[in-house]
């Protein structure tokens, strides 16, 4: 005998038309004895835009933090005594302010880059004597600027006064001119120079030379020195401010029509000069950058060409 369930759903389905159904998406839907209940839509494989975002952005931090650690390593100077072709590590550099990362390029054909320790060293050396005092990064970097941009270190000098270790185009003193007349350490030798118009003129530069225990480099670096320490001293260490005090000592004409515009083009050139130094010798200075509209910019490409050896005259005290 049967069951009596199963005869009651033999009976019902005769009555009940929804009997073999089943409620999808809402509505009721009558089941076919081979009907297979529809497949699940697929899911979507967009993952969406804030995972990706983040992906990307993890993945930059970590190149980034790669990148400045091995700058950084590749920085460090190595532990213990140099091999034979590793350079010997740079002196730590003093004062405030930073080491300029980047500067206008240097000329391929200018080797005053390669006389740049050497001429600092002097520098440093003899300013004890005339300052009383060491020299700041800013004031180094400004003196070197200034004997890069007037003679290339003292390399420039064409013809006779070639090899005269002359820093800073310093002439003769009005009474050598006239008789002659030379100090023990530098001899006056016939040059000629520029005046603001560009018309030439015959003038004698000193030609130095080693004298009582002191090199013609060393004597060039204290009388470059002592010429400037008044103008070093009243600046307030940036280029502009330097070159504006040499102006009122007269130590250069410069070119321009007015006053203003050829103090400009000398502090715009010293300016490159003296970033270029620094970023050689590893010199802290604080005008590294120039501020406009609130932004902090590199230092552009200087707009003041100079002829050198041939752009300023030089009024040196008797």
């Amino acid at each position: 005998m049967r069951d009596r369930h199963e005869q009651h759903d033999e009976q019902q389905a005769e009555h009940d038309p929804f009997h073999d159904s089943e409620i999808l998406g809402g509505r009721r839907v009558i089941l076919d004895d081979d009907w297979t209940p529809p497949h699940p839509p697929a899911r979507s494989r967009n993952v969406g835009f804030a995972p990706a975002f983040v992906t990307l952005t993890t993945v930059g931090l970590l190149a980034g933090a790669v990148y400045f650690w091995r700058r950084q390593r590749a920085a460090a100077p190595s532990s213990g005594a140099p091999s034979g072709d590793a350079p010997t590590p740079a002196p730590k550099p003093s004062g405030k302010g930073e080491v300029p990362t980047t500067a206008p390029a240097v000329a391929a054909n200018d080797q005053t880059p390669t006389r740049l320790p050497k001429v600092a060293d002097a520098l440093r050396k003899v300013a004890g004597e005339v300052l009383g005092r060491d020299l700041t990064d800013n004031e180094l970097a400004l003196v070197l600027g200034q004997a890069w941009l007037e003679t290339g270190a003292g390399g420039w000098w064409p013809g006779a006064l070639k090899g005269s270790s002359n820093l800073g185009a310093m002439q003769c003193t009005s009474a050598e001119q006239k008789a002659g007349a030379s100090q023990p350490y530098y001899t006056c030798v016939e040059g000629s120079d520029k005046h603001s118009d560009g018309k030439s003129y015959a003038i004698k530069f000193r030609y130095y030379r080693d004298h009582a225990g002191k090199t013609a480099l060393e004597w060039s670096a204290f009388n470059f020195l002592s010429r400037v320490k008044g103008s070093l001293e009243r600046s307030d260490g940036t280029p502009e401010s330097y070159a504006a005090e040499l102006k009122k000592t007269r130590y250069y004409e410069g070119f321009g029509a007015t006053e203003e515009e050829r103090i400009a083009g000398y502090a715009s050139a010293l300016r490159t000069r003296a970033l270029q130094a620094a970023k050689q010798l590893g010199l802290r200075i604080t005008w590294g950058a120039r501020a406009v509209a609130g932004l902090v910019l590199p230092l552009p490409e200087r707009l003041f060409q100079v002829d050198p050896c041939r752009t300023v005259r030089h009024l040196v005290a008797a």
